[in-house]
């Protein structure tokens, strides 16, 4: 994407068009003895072209540095090779469940760090992910 815009903004082709429009303009304010629009003509061509090549050069950085954010982002994807987590319901002894599993237990919602069978709470398979509340207290009327 970066490549198509950076090839859009050809530097030669814009160039090119203002040194015409300047060459044309410059000609038409020599002829009538206006000296002071010459060299304004001059100031604000000279400001276009130098602006133009500033885009160029700040979106050659942009696409430098996209470029690199995006192969971090690969990186981080393929280490990251985790399915999102699906929710098991209610804990149940000697049911296995698989790395990245949640489930509630205790009144507590726990995440499977790996494949295990074990109660949450009594080993590092499980994390804490949401520990349960206390109860609520009835209102009297």
């Amino acid at each position: 994407m970066l490549k198509k815009a950076e090839e859009a903004v050809d530097i030669q082709e814009v160039t090119d068009d203002f040194r015409e429009e300047y060459a044309l303009h410059t000609r038409s304010e020599k002829a009538a003895g206006n000296t002071a629009r010459v060299a304004y003509t001059q100031a604000t061509h000279n400001l276009l072209i130098r602006s133009v090549l500033d885009q160029r050069v700040t979106l050659k950085i942009c696409a430098g540095v996209m470029g690199q954010m995006i192969v971090r982002l690969r990186a981080l994807e393929k280490k990251a090779n985790v399915a999102p987590p699906q929710y098991r319901g209610v804990f149940r002894e000697g049911e296995e469940y698989p790395a990245g599993t949640m489930i509630t237990h205790g009144g507590s919602l726990w995440y499977a760090n790996a494949t295990t069978k074990a109660m949450p709470g009594r080993c590092g398979d499980w994390t804490l992910c949401v520990k349960r509340g206390r109860d609520g207290k009835d209102i009297r009327a």
